[in-house]
């Protein structure tokens, strides 16, 4: 799916390059309503980073609209998945992953993310 890159900002101010990739959304297309994302996270030559503390917010370009926020949860190999996150309406949203790694540094990703359909029922 999409990709983010750029620096990741560590305690002493340094930087150094990291990836953070949205795998996948289900539902897909993904919908108003819950939503499972699972991000990969990698160092700049492709090592998976893990043991990182991650949030996904999602927000609208929209006057009073709040953003919707969940956590992210390590599932191993660089790989985390969302919990408790859930759209509010359909429409463009922007999605972002913050965090820090367990060194200590930070991370803060936008990634493109396709737009989100009204409800659909079962």
């Amino acid at each position: 799916m999409g990709q983010g890159q750029g620096g990741v900002a560590g305690s002493g101010g340094a930087v150094a390059d990291a990836n953070v990739s949205l795998v996948s959304i289900s539902p897909s297309p993904p919908t108003m309503g819950p939503a499972e994302i699972t991000i990969a996270l990698a160092s700049a030559i492709g090592q998976p980073i893990s043991g990182a503390k991650l949030q996904l917010q999602a927000d609208m370009a929209m006057a009073g609209m709040r953003a919707v926020k969940g956590d992210l949860i390590d599932q191993g190999n660089g790989r985390y998945l969302s919990h408790g996150f859930a759209f509010s309406m359909g429409g463009n949203w922007i999605l972002t992953v913050h965090g820090t790694l367990a060194d200590g540094t930070t991370v803060d990703r936008t990634l493109p993310l396709p737009p989100v359909g009204g409800w659909t029922d079962p």
